[in-house]
């Protein structure tokens, strides 16, 4: 008898103090992680587990810049990116003009980037997610 009554009081207990809200995740990705022969001009999409703060999803706290065979990322400042917030689908597309060949992607997205409700993405660290993908090589000399 004592259990059911402790386990109700546990939720009214949490109802009364407001369960605190997830923090968000990126729940899928276009390519996909690791993917291979990704095309020079396509779109990079993050699909979010929750509304976020449009405002939040910048240059500057979603980077896609390029890693080297020791892992170390550097962002082209020639890159032209657009970047546009799908409300309806929670989907941030990014659209680059056009990405290097043969190279290994890297796109970061900060603590900088929030849910519509202010939460920063789940995880610890400065970046909170990294997509990695490389992209088609070029194509053979003289075709």
């Amino acid at each position: 008898m004592r259990r059911p009554l402790l386990l109700l009081a546990a939720i009214f207990a949490g109802l009364a103090l407001g369960a605190s809200p997830a923090n968000p995740r990126v729940l899928r990705t276009h390519p996909a992680q690791g993917a291979r022969r990704v095309a020079r001009d396509s779109a990079i999409v993050l699909r979010f587990s929750q509304p976020m703060d449009p405002a939040t999803l910048t240059r500057e706290t979603v980077v896609v810049g390029y890693t080297n065979p020791e892992l170390r990322f550097f962002r082209d400042p020639f890159l032209d990116t657009g970047y546009a917030y799908d409300a309806a689908a929670r989907s941030l597309i990014i659209t680059p003009k056009p990405l290097l060949p043969g190279q290994e992607v890297e796109v970061r997205v900060t603590d900088g980037a929030r849910s519509a409700a202010g939460l920063r993405l789940k995880g610890s660290g400065p970046v909170r997610f990294r997509l990695r993908f490389r992209t088609a090589p070029p194509p053979p000399a003289g075709g």
